[in-house]
């Protein structure tokens, strides 16, 4: 998942596979062209399903974009990127790779898309 303000300027929450069997999930950036990475959590289990969710918080005070995923108990945050007032983004979705085989992938990555949910409250609103 990802929120694109331009080739220069976006946010993005994915999990990657590789053909050696590890799967991690990455939160990473890039604001004015400087690409960083925010927070990585290795061996996600990849015969597994893995919710992963991106918040997107427009206020007053700026743009906050926070990222969680979903563990056996709890939501985990991995971290928040906070970005200008003024800053404009669009939400867009994405799987590449290979095959949309789980696990082990001999010559190449896979990706796959099992349910996509997007919801947004209003600022007068409560989000429980």
């Amino acid at each position: 998942m990802f929120l694109h303000s331009d080739n220069d300027n976006y946010v993005k929450l994915v999990v990657e596979g590789g053909s050696d069997g590890d799967c991690k999930l990455i939160f990473a950036k890039e604001i004015g062209g400087a690409a960083s990475v925010v927070d990585k959590v290795a061996d996600i289990d990849a015969t597994s399903d893995v919710t992963i969710r991106l918040e997107f918080d427009k206020s007053g005070e700026g743009t906050k974009i926070t990222a969680c995923m979903s563990t056996t108990y709890c939501l985990r945050k991995l971290g928040s990127v906070e970005l200008g007032k003024e800053w404009e983004g669009n939400f867009g979705v994405s799987a590449h790779g290979g095959t949309t085989t789980r696990g082990v992938v001999s010559g190449g990555n896979w990706a796959s898309l099992k349910d996509v949910i997007v919801f947004g409250v209003a600022g007068d609103r409560v989000n429980l």
